[in-house]
């Protein structure tokens, strides 16, 4: 009996307890994970119904944002990929994060609508590598 009311007392206190994380805490938390190469830790701090809009595409759903960093971050990445953050901030919900990879070759920004703790939607911009050199003269 008592245990089925503690029980009853747990659950109903649940929510109470639930931690909605910052955007700069979700964005530290998701480059920490990648360059673990966790894909599933980075997919759980979307929304069942995230989006991601890069490269062109919207990848939807948290299990297609998961197959999708698997191929960049986890086991079935080419490469190793290692994100540098150079700033992170926010406003309000929405999180961004100016960042640079692999030494510096590859720079981007993000930027994330957070609420409730999860991910809702991230855009995501890349910029390539070096410069390109001056045109001869």
């Amino acid at each position: 009996m008592f245990g089925g009311l503690i029980a009853a007392a747990a659950l109903a206190a649940a929510p109470a307890l639930a931690q909605d994380f910052t955007p700069e805490q979700i964005i530290q938390r998701h480059v920490a994970a990648a360059n673990r190469g966790d894909a599933a830790a980075m997919a759980g701090d979307y929304a069942e119904d995230a989006a991601v809009l890069e490269l062109g595409r919207a990848i939807h759903g948290r299990a297609a944002i998961q197959a999708a960093f698997e191929g960049i971050f986890g086991s079935k990445a080419k490469m190793k990929f290692t994100v540098t953050p150079t700033r992170i901030w926010s406003d309000g919900d929405t999180g961004f994060i100016t960042w640079t990879a692999n030494g510096g070759t590859v720079k981007g920004s993000d930027t994330y609508l957070v609420r409730h703790g999860k991910i809702l939607a991230q855009a995501v911009f890349i910029g390539g590598g070096p410069p390109a050199p001056a045109p001869p003269k």
